[in-house]
């Protein structure tokens, strides 16, 4: 997040890339490659992240990037976990990472919002919601955060995306990667969002982010 800057950008990452070998045929047939495939999973993320109550005061597109969005930036350590998904093989979750979702801001009015190509459908539905919880955050003018706080919300809502498609098993693998996560913005930031929620409730920490920046203090601390 580099929201610092006129324009700031956020990018999610995640471990090892869909055209891996690794990812089997029906996997690779079911991925997002199109367009028209963007707008055949996006209704159900849109419907699940409404469930949570998350909307967007303005629409926004989301945008298949088919030539891929790079490497994550070496100031998330080279390995944001972003929506969380895994590997090409969704068992790999410690490989390298690449970025798969980047939204693009300037003030409050989302520029773009871009999602990688060839994801399957639990990681594209995860990092859609990662990238649109960064844009309901831009859209409502919440002040700059360090990068452990913004991620780590946009983390916690990829992750009740992911936990509402449970029983499905790769959304189940994809969940328990991310509470395992190393990565100190992605793992670290999300794991903090997380337990705060768990005892002050979601909407009292972002609430909090809002009108401070920074996250509340945690009572099992104090």
């Amino acid at each position: 997040m580099t929201r610092s800057q006129p324009v700031g950008s956020s990018p999610v990452g995640l471990p090892g890339s869909d055209k891996q070998p690794g990812l089997c045929a029906n996997c690779q047939a079911a991925a997002v490659w199109t367009q028209d495939d963007v707008r055949r999973e996006v209704p159900q993320v849109r419907e699940t992240l409404h469930a949570m109550g998350i909307r967007l005061p303005t629409p926004v597109r989301v945008a298949l990037a088919a030539d891929g969005l790079g490497a994550v930036p070496d100031s998330h350590s080279g390995s944001g976990s972003g929506s969380g998904s895994g590997s090409g093989s969704d068992s790999d979750w410690d490989s390298g990472r690449r970025r798969t979702g980047l939204t693009v801001t300037r003030g409050a009015e989302v520029l773009s919002l871009q999602v990688a190509a060839g994801l399957t459908p639990c990681r594209f539905g995860a990092t859609v919601a990662h990238e649109c919880m960064h844009a309901w955050l831009a859209q409502r003018s919440f002040p700059p955060a360090p990068d452990e706080v913004m991620e780590g919300i946009c983390q916690l809502v990829a992750y009740g995306y992911l936990v509402r498609r449970s029983p499905d098993p790769r959304s189940c693998l994809a969940a328990q990667a991310m509470r395992r996560d190393p990565d100190p913005v992605y793992g670290d930031g999300f794991r903090r969002v997380r337990g705060l929620a768990q005892r002050l409730g979601a909407a009292a920490v972002i609430e909090h982010v809002r009108r401070t920046g920074q996250l509340p203090p945690d009572p099992n601390q104090e």
